[in-house]
């Protein structure tokens, strides 16, 4: 077998991983909340740090390998990246104790994380005149493993346990791993010398970058703490939904970011021509509108019609991830590219862990009594978290206005 050959392997293996990191991200708590808290009397603001210590992490990993990816090589990161990921699966179902799954859930947020870099880099080593057309499939692809962490994983998780339920994931990113490990021989390459920090100056210093980096980021925060930590606690609390059906309509949500991430460039091309600037600020208006929305539904205790309709707005910006890492693109010289992309997810992730320790801060002042050691939240919970939203969602939008054009003549 030729190296090339290997490497296609490996790449289809990365994509494979990167699917289960990405159905990963919504595993822990949103899909098990009820159970870690019912079952192991674990609270509320523990389960948002697991969410957030897997957040936290996988930001963290974003920087630090989109830094040394050049250096070390696509190949190299994807064997860390699967080795710690599957570690973190493996041990998770056997843990009782609520600090000890923080900590395993921060490992694996770690691995999760680099494998989006390793994934980038191997579809730049071997598809270089396609590398948008192919990563946008590769995103478009995984996009559904959030789709797959909800509605079927619930159902499994009710249908047998939760450690049952996060036994299986683990057991497909040990399979990966095995695969990695089988074909890696003779593909990897030299490791370079040069100054990995020159090139994140170079981009951290440009304001223009910083308006994308919030931006971008705001609407991030908002949507994975719907369907990482907070979503179908708040339709079977608030809404009174089953839980099936409450995780039936996130993993709609899903859908939509996954499908927005060919329909957003396509509506960018066809109606919009190519005007990025525009783009950008109907996606902080459509997220600025869910927020309030939701903020308003929880304060007057609407039907919970009117936060779906929040939740789906807040939903639609968060499939445009292609056209923000393609302005980010534009405003930099091509070598800066993956790093460029790299620090834009380091920073979406940061403010998806902050806006998961926020909430686990306004749960931990509701915590007043349970049922079968599961806590109910008030609508007034909920409305706290997502008027601090709303906020952010607005300084979002803000920062889109004074966007530069990036558009080619």
């Amino acid at each position: 077998m030729t190296i090339t050959q290997k490497k296609h392997i490996l790449f289809y293996a990365a994509v494979a991983l990167m699917f289960m990191t990405s159905m990963n991200k919504v595993l822990v708590p949103n899909t098990v909340f009820d159970e870690l808290q019912g079952e192991l009397g674990i609270s509320g603001q523990m389960l948002a740090a697991m969410g957030a210590g897997f957040m936290y992490t996988y930001a963290i990993s974003q920087l630090a390998l989109g830094l040394l990816s050049s250096k070390f090589g696509g190949v190299r990161i994807l064997i860390f990246a699967s080795a710690v990921f599957a570690a973190g699966c493996a041990v998770f179902p056997f843990l009782n104790s609520g600090e000890m799954m923080v900590a395993v859930r921060t490992l694996t947020g770690f691995g999760a994380g680099t494998a989006f870099i390793a994934v980038a880099k191997l579809v730049d080593d071997l598809f270089k005149k396609n590398f948008s057309f192919v990563l946008g499939i590769v995103l478009f692809l995984t996009y559904f493993g959030p789709v797959t962490g909800n509605l079927p994983m619930v159902t499994l998780v009710k249908a047998t346990s939760w450690r049952i339920a996060m036994g299986v994931p683990a057991a497909v990113s040990v399979l990966i791993l095995l695969v990695i490990l089988v074909f890696m021989k003779g593909t990897t390459k030299p490791v370079l010398k040069g100054n990995a920090l020159s090139p994140l100056w170079q981009i951290c210093k440009s304001g223009k970058s910083w308006l994308v980096f919030v931006a971008s980021s705001v609407v991030f925060g908002s949507y994975y703490l719907i369907s990482t930590t907070a979503g179908n606690k708040i339709l079977t609390d608030i809404g009174h939904l089953k839980p099936l059906l409450a995780s039936l309509l996130i993993t709609i949500l899903a859908v939509i970011v996954a499908v927005n991430n060919i329909f957003g460039n396509v509506f960018l091309k066809t109606v919009l021509h190519e005007r990025r600037k525009l783009m950008m600020i109907i996606s902080g208006a459509s997220h600025v509108t869910g927020t309030v929305i939701c903020a308003a539904a929880f304060y007057f205790e609407l039907n919970y019609i009117f936060i779906i309709a929040g939740f789906v707005l807040i939903a639609i910006p968060a499939g445009l991830f292609s056209i923000y890492c393609t302005v980010i693109k534009e405003l930099h010289p091509p070598e800066y590219t993956g790093l460029g992309i790299a620090i834009l997810n380091f920073f979406a992730f940061v403010a998806i862990a902050g806006w998961g320790n926020i909430a686990g801060a306004v749960f931990a002042r509701f915590e007043n009594g349970t049922i079968n050691g599961v806590v109910n939240y008030p609508p007034v919970a909920y409305a706290i978290i997502f008027g601090i939203l709303a906020i952010f969602a607005l300084c979002g939008l803000i920062c889109s206005f004074f966007l530069p054009e990036t558009r080619k003549a």
